[in-house]
């Protein structure tokens, strides 16, 4: 059944209650992205900076320590922190871009 809590109507039915919570979940992510698509709108033009330094966190690229890694998709740099391996292209996405997939 559905409760009324003042100003919020409330259901019981579990799978509602599944349902408004993975479209939360959605919200936020999409959310997420738009922020890193902006982010990376801004910053990707500079050329010497997206060489130099991840494109998310920005941490400077240093042999052996934290090596750049270029993504699939969007073809930015990133380190790997801020990446994921895709096993069936053998090749690297950022967060972003596999958050997308």
């Amino acid at each position: 059944g559905v409760i009324n809590t003042g100003n919020q109507w409330r259901t019981e039915d579990p799978l509602q209650k599944k349902l408004q919570v993975c479209e939360t979940e959605i919200l936020e992510l999409k959310t997420r992205i738009k922020r890193e698509d902006i982010k990376r709108e801004l910053l990707g033009n500079r050329t010497s900076l997206t060489e130099s330094h991840c494109i998310r966190c920005l941490q400077a690229f240093k042999f052996l320590v934290n090596i750049k890694r270029q993504c699939l998709d969007c073809q930015l740099y990133v380190c790997r922190s801020c990446s994921h391996f895709n096993k069936n292209e053998q090749g690297w996405l950022c967060d972003p871009c596999h958050m997308t997939r």
